[in-house]
């Protein structure tokens, strides 16, 4: 049996996996600790004990039982921590934006840099100009799956694929250049593929979640890695609709040396990130309300005169703006509940159209279907997808394929099988969902007043967003 965890902002999720049986555990943080862009590393630590002691209570997962385990989680995520694993600093989550003038600094330095506030870079440019003592000795720099990592096992590493993510990685000679901003590479782990195993389980941490000594674990990625994986992507042209509070549309590609890596051997993947699209279906129900098994309710086969731009918290894909806002276009005095809950949901289709669009561009080998994940596989949410994208959409029969793909890694880290036999026994479609072309064309008339509002409004964003600032610093 190999375990797979996947370690989210809001809750801790697991897939048991042996040969084509699978079992999916999850676990909710504590009110004070879900969701916050600034996390408590020992509080984390209690819920990932207290899940596992769940699970070994459940299951019995005894070294005999339990051959190996793997974590994968959010990210870009950021935690300094000294020799012994003991933390320094809190998580920093990917939804954290405190660095923008760090960013905006090193998209000035380094032309082919495009990452924004949330980034891994600028998260340690801020650390460095803030905590220079953080830097010094032989402390480390860890996204939490990592940190867990090295609690569980004593050893810190980074999976390749992860590296692969960030600016400052020499992929071709394996090795770290934060040097170029003046930051001390030592600081940064060793890297190993993400099927590799980085120990065993040899710690008093291990020990105290319940777990025997000398069970192995595996280096593992970020949760939307994993997930492509989980999905099954792992032939060149397979598409991915990973949507959650955000989205991230996925492509698997032959290993290219301009695209990040896979978490499988000979693979890259090219992957476009939406900020805001869960999360803009959450912030309306909660606005209006309602209930989200309202949205299976809803006659979401015809387009409604009425746009959102999912802008939130800014956007990354495809406009790579800090400043953007949301924006709900065309409302009049017969504008109802039902609409605005319809338009917003249909604002995220366009926008996942879109970057569908913007990540297949001038390939080759490109599937007809995407593979839906995510809290958000929605069935009538899937529906509408379908037919704004024109694309088949298959509905995963597990949701959470992020600890899936874990898992996988894990059992092929052992070699106990063929890669690709791993992912055939163990990955499943629930429901496939075709486009109907006369509604497809119909969507296509309000997406292409849709694709041109973020232009028009571009200025408005930005200027609102300085009022704002200047506003709450008066």
């Amino acid at each position: 049996m190999y375990l797979g965890i996947d370690l989210g902002t809001s809750s801790i999720k697991a897939i048991l996996l042996k040969g084509d049986m699978l079992i999916e555990e999850r676990m909710e943080y504590p009110a004070e600790l879900a969701g916050k862009t600034e996390q408590n590393p020992l509080e984390l630590e209690n819920v990932f004990i207290a899940f596992i002691g769940s699970l070994k209570t459940k299951y019995d997962l005894l070294r005999s039982v339990l051959r190996g385990i793997c974590l994968c989680g959010h990210g870009p995520s950021i935690l300094f921590c000294d020799s012994s694993a003991r933390p320094l600093t809190s998580l920093l989550t990917w939804e954290d934006r405190r660095a923008e003038k760090e960013a905006e600094e090193i998209r000035r330095s380094f032309e082919t840099f495009r990452g924004d506030a949330t980034s891994y870079e600028a998260k340690v440019l801020w650390f460095y100009r803030r905590m220079p003592h953080l830097f010094n000795g032989e402390n480390k720099i860890l996204y939490l799956k990592d940190y867990l990592v090295f609690k569980l096992t004593g050893k810190a590493f980074m999976d390749r694929s992860t590296a692969s993510t960030i600016h400052f990685y020499d992929r071709r000679n394996n090795k770290w250049k934060f040097s170029e901003l003046g930051i001390p590479d030592h600081l940064f782990p060793q890297t190993l593929n993400s099927w590799d195993q980085a120990g065993v389980t040899s710690t008093a941490f291990s020990s105290l979640s319940g777990l025997e000594d000398d069970i192995p674990v595996y280096a593992g990625g970020i949760d939307a890695y994993c997930e492509a994986l989980g999905a099954g992507a792992v032939e060149p042209g397979d598409i991915v609709d990973g949507t959650g509070t955000s989205t991230c549309i996925s492509m698997c590609l032959e290993e290219r040396e301009n695209e990040d890596l896979h978490v499988i051997p000979d693979r890259s993947l090219k992957i476009e990130m939406i900020s805001s699209s869960g999360r803009s279906v959450n912030w309306i129900l909660n606005l209006l309300s309602e209930r989200r098994e309202n949205i299976e309710e809803l006659d979401l086969s015809n387009p409604v005169p009425l746009l959102f731009l999912p802008y939130l918290i800014g956007e990354r894909s495809p406009v790579w703006d800090e400043k953007a806002m949301g924006a709900i276009i065309g409302l009049t005095e017969s504008t109802g509940r039902a609409e605005i809950i319809k338009a917003v949901l249909q604002g995220t289709a366009f926008s996942i159209k879109q970057n569908l669009e913007l990540i297949t561009l001038n390939e080759v080998k490109v599937e007809d279907s995407v593979r839906a994940v995510g809290g958000g596989a929605v069935e009538r949410w899937l529906e509408l997808k379908t037919n704004v994208t024109g694309k088949i959409y298959k509905k995963m029969k597990v949701k959470d394929s992020a600890a899936l793909g874990a898992a996988i890694l894990a059992a092929y880290g052992k070699r106990d099988d063929d890669f690709i036999d791993i992912v055939r026994r163990s990955v499943k479609t629930e429901r496939v969902f075709y486009p109907d072309k006369k509604r497809t064309e119909q969507f296509q008339k309000l997406y292409r007043i849709y694709t041109g509002l973020y232009s028009r409004l571009k200025d408005c964003f930005h200027s609102l967003s300085d009022f704002g600032r200047n506003n709450a610093q008066t």
